[in-house]
């Protein structure tokens, strides 16, 4: 008796290994398909197995960097208030300290939306040379002192 529990077990197994066998096989040929079709249209996938573009970084925008930064919606053409900006990460960023049971991923996108912000504004000769230093100096020191802390 136990031997033919034994074979039956036996043959359940190998039922259940080759219908996973095939789906994985399925899977492969799915995804693979997915890539070189996303190549063909233009697509930097690369080969089967390598990052493939939903899983890429996407640069940040003008709209994402005021919410992080909890700024109010600018209409087209309009400039964010710089003053506004500074003001916001100086607070943000001391309220995400990690020390402080803030987040260190928050604290870097806060820095990243205020850069993001600064070189839009540079782009657009809306934020002068010595503004765009005098602001990266403090900048600097809020994060050299949250960093002394730690």
């Amino acid at each position: 008796m136990a031997i033919q529990f034994l074979g039956v077990l036996v043959r359940a197994a190998v039922a259940v290994g080759s219908i996973a066998v095939g789906a994985f096989r399925d899977a492969y040929k799915q995804a693979a398909a997915r890539g070189a079709a996303a190549g063909a249209a233009g697509a930097n996938t690369g080969a089967f197995g390598q990052k493939l573009d939903v899983t890429k970084s996407q640069p940040m925008t003008m709209m994402e960097a005021q919410k992080i930064l909890g700024l109010p919606k600018v209409a087209e053409g309009e400039t964010v208030d710089y003053n506004l900006v500074q003001e916001k990460f100086d607070k943000m960023f001391k309220n995400n300290n990690p020390k402080t049971g803030g987040s260190f991923y928050i604290q870097s996108k806060i820095i990243r939306a205020k850069q993001f912000i600064e070189y839009e504004l540079i782009k657009e000769n809306k934020l002068t040379e010595e503004q765009r230093l005098t602001f990266e100096e403090r900048t600097k020191n809020i994060v050299d002192q949250h960093s002394s802390e730690n």
